[in-house]
């Protein structure tokens, strides 16, 4: 949608800015994850929650637009048939990291564990990038599920990285 698109302009506009501005655009205390995710089961497998480490909440979301306005809502369940694909993407699906613990870097990676129905867990290693330029190498097979295309966004963890800010700003006045 336009909405979409205005969203992914504005996000490769900051990909070119100075430092500082790459800085700026890790506000908010969260950061989404996005994958694609095949199903070789027999077996529909349904997703129904997520977790991080880096993260005091994790959620499963899907981005929705009404009126011209992009909002996002969480989903309770993501059901992949057997055979199918599903792609958590901008402007789309995704899983929202909240009440950040750490920043989570450019060129860094973060672990994400999905919940399954079944009552199993399967943890799979993002690579913290602005955007998908270009698929990333390689798949992860866990079980019947292959998992590729496994990135998040950078953003800061606020309050923790302000502290860290002020404490060399300290250090640079003692000199």
């Amino acid at each position: 949608t336009e909405a979409d698109d205005d969203m992914g302009d504005m996000d490769m506009d900051s990909d070119d800015d100075s430092h500082n501005m790459d800085d700026m655009d890790m506000s908010g205390e969260t950061s989404a994850v996005y994958m694609t995710i095949t199903n070789n089961g027999d077996e529909s497998i349904t997703i129904v929650g997520a977790e991080s480490d880096i993260a005091g909440l994790a959620e499963l979301h899907e981005t929705v637009v009404e009126n011209d306005i992009a909002s996002m809502q969480p989903v309770d369940t993501l059901v992949i048939e057997a055979g199918d694909t599903l792609d958590l993407t901008p402007g789309r699906i995704h899983i929202m990291l909240m009440q950040l613990k750490q920043d989570v870097v450019a060129d860094e990676s973060v672990d994400i564990s999905l919940i399954l129905k079944s009552g199993d867990t399967v943890t799979v290693t993002a690579l913290v990038q602005d955007m998908l330029m270009d698929d990333i190498e390689g798949t992860t097979e866990i079980g019947d599920l292959v998992f590729s295309n496994v990135w998040a966004r950078p953003a800061s963890a606020g309050d923790m990285a302000g502290m860290d800010m002020d404490m060399s700003t300290e250090e640079a006045d003692s000199d």
